[in-house]
């Protein structure tokens, strides 16, 4: 079996993670926010970054559900962290 030759040296690059929400769906939000949101939407709504919101979940500060892998959060949730 040949030797596995990392990204530094060979022509290809690692493939890009998404991520980043896209900034026109992320103003959406910011205005108009959905009822449930993943963790990449409901971090603009908290204008914070989605590590932060990550990190605030597994301190269990924000209140969350999963759907598989996939953190969910609702709106009313995020509202009542908000305000505490």
């Amino acid at each position: 079996m040949p030797d596995v030759m990392p990204y530094s040296d060979t022509n290809q690059q690692p493939p890009e993670k998404k991520c980043r929400l896209d900034p026109d769906r992320a103003a959406i939000i910011r205005t108009a926010p959905p009822v449930v949101m993943t963790l990449m939407e409901a971090a603009p709504y908290l204008a914070c970054s989605p590590r932060k919101l990550r990190d605030l979940v597994a301190a269990r500060r924000v209140k969350h559900a999963r759907v598989g892998a996939k953190i969910v959060i609702r709106r009313d949730w995020l509202d009542a962290f908000l305000g505490s």
